[in-house]
This record gives structure tokens, C-alpha cells and sequence, in this order.
């Protein structure tokens, strides 16, 4: 293979094919997460069965990542990553063939337990190609957060238009490119780490304190529950909601794609400098952003209005993500799956704990108020959700503080 293409074991090609494959999952996965609920719509779910379905990917997610997540640090990047895509795509094939809402809570299920043999192990495959100091760290995982955020909005502008156009055979469509970047990834190749010991616990040439990584990752962690429990209320309110008010499935996924529009511009801006790093308003300020955007949601009637608020929303996203996967990785030569997938569990434990409670929160508040009123009440849901984790990160950053 290496005389047919020798350049394909240059590290800059093997960033561009793990970036494609990046970008190429986490686009099925908000476009398979619209067209999932666009189906179940179609069979009449009420808000509590859409809730499980948005909540099963991410739970098993988060359960997949804490059992498997750790395992690319023994078994190679390229086996867990390539399985992680096929099992995917079995799932998606599931998603075509479901005749009953419990059939996509069960292929959802087995997406997200797919996803956590990627998305730990890509995301230490990033760590394992970078520079030798953390501003190739930045860059690195600069080039990853590009890469997945840019999916989300492809796949969440081209989830509702091809619903419109195929239907069930937009999984299909789905499945091929999964299956697609499974091969394209058996062509990159695992180097080691060579990152001296000199450089892990550096930033901008200055030494950080091991105790003060972990204090900025700790709140790092908290902001990033609160983006995905966001993001889980999105998934699980905004389609009902659209379908209440009359919004096209087009729509719904222009209004969807705003909210990851915000991370893929942010992440980009970021990706060439460390100034973002090591600073209290990157970890602060996703709490007021996710205040305001979830008010604008709980106010929307229009696709432009819902897009703004979503926009705003999606800052929290970025500035968490951001910041929470660089403080994962820097200062660590080993392990880096097993950190990795701490991170990610956090993530799928915000979906989950998103999903489920709107769900269950608009299902209880639907015979008093209505159901437009009560789904409209399950954005509110979040602003305390915010507060509470505000608090929380106010209380971690002083008790951290002393023990520095």
C-alpha cells in the first residue's frame, strides 16, 4: 500500500481523512436525530416517547463511553474507530426498516453505543498527530472541532429538506456514507506520541500547576453538561414544536443548524491561538448565553427568530467544547482515550438528562396548559438548569481554589 500511495502517511493527510470522517459521523448524527423524530411524529408520539428517543443515543452514549471509550488505547485508533463506523451504519439500516416508535428508540440506542468507539478514540487520534508543544495541542483538536461542528450544521440544514425529498431512504443515503469513511479511514495510519515531557504541562511557555488544569476542567465540565442538556431539549421540543406551529421540516433544520453555525465559526476563530485557554470568561460566559438563548426560544414564532436564539445558544456550545476537550488532553501522554471518553460521557449525560426531562416535563404540563404552552415551558426548564449549574461552578472554582 505504501508504494500505491505513499502520501497518505503524511500527518497532514491523515488530520484531512480523520476530519472528513469527523465531520461525515456527526452529520448523520443530527441529521439521523431530525429524521428520526420526523418519523416518529408521523406515528403520533407524544412529547414523553420522543423525549426516550432523543435521550436513547446519548444514554448509551454516556454508558458505551464509561465500558468501551478507553479501549483504542489498547487495541489501536484505527480498530475502534473503523467498528464504531460499521455499527453505526447497522444502525441506520434499522432506522429504515422501524415500523414503531420503540423500533427507533432501540436503532438510537445502538447509534450511540456505536459513536463511543469513535468519538473517544478520535479524538486522542487528533491528540496523537499533534506538534510537539500545546500549540500544536490547539491546533490539533482546533482542526477536530471544525471538523464535527461543521457536520452538525450540514446535517441539521439537510436533514429537514431530504425528509421532504426521500423520506425512510434518507437513512439509507446515511448508512452509505458512514460505510464510506469506514474505508477511507483504513488508510490512516497510528503514530505514536512523540511529545516531550517538557512541553505537557506548558501553556504559552509558561508552567501550569497540574491542580490548576484540573480546577479549570472541572468547570469546564459542568458548562459542557449544560450545553448538551441544551441541545437534548432542542432535539426533543424544537421538531414537536415546529410541527405545532405549522414551521416546514426545511425550517426546523435551518433554525437547528444556527444553533452548531455559532460553533463551527467560534472553533474555527480558535483554532490558531491558545489565548482561549486558561481564562475564567470562557467558562463563565456559556451560562448567560444559555439563558438568553433559551428565553428567545420560549418567545420564537418564526424561523428567523428561532435561528437567532439558536445562534445564541450554540456560543454556549462552543465556548465549553472548546475549552473542556484542550483541558482533557493537556498535560497527558497516556490515556488519552480513557480522558476522552470521561469528556464524552459528560456530553451524552447532558443529552440524556436533556431529553428525557423536556419530554417528561411538557408531557406533565400538557393537560393544563396546552401543549404549544407546555413545549414552549420546556426551554424555561433550561434557564434553572442553567442557574443551578452556575452556582455549581461558582462553588468548584473556590473549594478547587484552596486546595491550589
Amino acid at each position: 500500500m505504501s508504494t500505491i500511495v505513499p502520501a497518505i502517511y503524511r500527518a497532514r493527510t491523515a488530520i484531512l481523512l480523520l476530519m472528513a470522517a469527523a465531520f461525515s459521523l456527526d452529520l448523520t448524527v443530527n441529521a439521523r436525530s431530525l429524521l428520526a423524530a420526523f418519523k416518529a411524529i408521523g406515528y403520533d408520539a407524544p412529547p414523553v416517547w420522543l423525549g426516550v428517543l432523543a435521550a436513547a443515543g446519548p444514554g448509551m452514549y454516556f454508558v458505551s463511553c464509561l465500558t468501551l471509550g478507553h479501549l483504542s488505547d489498547r487495541l489501536g485508533r484505527r480498530n475502534s474507530a473503523v467498528s464504531g463506523l460499521a455499527l453505526a451504519a447497522l444502525a441506520l439500516l434499522g432506522h429504515y426498516f422501524a415500523t414503531q416508535v420503540w423500533h427507533l428508540v432501540a436503532c438510537a440506542a445502538l447509534f450511540g453505543g456505536a459513536m463511543s468507539l469513535f468519538w473517544p478514540t478520535t479524538e486522542a487520534w487528533f491528540s496523537d498527530l499533534a506538534a510537539d508543544s500545546p500549540r500544536g495541542l490547539d491546533r490539533a483538536l482546533g482542526n477536530f472541532n471544525v471538523a464535527w461542528s461543521g457536520g452538525m450544521v450540514v446535517g441539521a440544514l439537510l436533514g429537514g429538506f431530504v425528509w421532504q425529498a426521500l423520506h425512510a431512504g434518507s437513512f439509507l443515503v446515511l448508512m452509505g456514507l458512514l460505510l464510506l469513511m469506514a474505508l477511507g479511514l483504513c488508510l490512516v495510519p497510528q503514530p505514536r506520541r512523540t511529545e516531550p515531557a517538557a512541553h505537557l504541562h506548558q501553556h504559552n511557555g509558561v508552567r501550569v500547576d497540574p491542580a490548576v488544569t484540573a480546577r479549570y476542567l472541572l468547570s469546564a465540565r459542568l458548562v459542557v453538561f449544560l450545553s448538551w442538556f441544551m441541545t437534548g431539549v432542542n432535539l426533543t421540543i424544537l421538531p414537536k414544536l415546529a410541527s405545532v406551529i405549522d414551521m416546514p421540516e426545511s425550517q426546523t433544520g435551518l433554525a437547528v443548524g444556527a444553533y452548531y453555525l455559532t460553533v463551527v465559526v467560534f472553533f474555527w476563530i480558535a483554532r490558531t491561538s491558545g489565548r482561549w485557554q486558561y481564562r475564567i470568561w470562557p467558562i463563565a460566559l456559556p451560562v448567560p448565553l444559555a439563558l438568553l438563548g433559551m428565553g428567545g426560544l420560549v418567545l420564537a414564532q418564526s424561523v428567523g427568530p428561532f435561528m437567532l436564539a439558536c445562534f445564541i445558544a450554540g456560543a454556549a456550545t462552543a465556548l465549553s467544547a472548546n475549552t473542556a476537550l484542550y483541558y482533557a488532553l493537556h498535560g497527558r501522554e497516556q490515556d488519552l482515550a480513557h480522558s476522552t471518553a470521561i469528556h464524552e460521557s459528560v456530553v451524552g449525560i447532558g443529552g440524556v438528562a436533556g431529553g428525557i426531562a423536556s419530554g417528561l416535563f411538557a408531557e406533565v404540563l400538557t393537560a393544563r396548559l396546552g401543549l404549544e404552552p407546555s413545549l414552549r415551558a420546556a426551554f424555561a426548564m433550561v434557564a434553572g438548569v442553567a442557574l443551578l449549574i452556575g452556582a455549581a461552578q461558582l462553588v468548584a472554582w473556590r473549594v478547587m481554589g484552596k486546595r491550589i
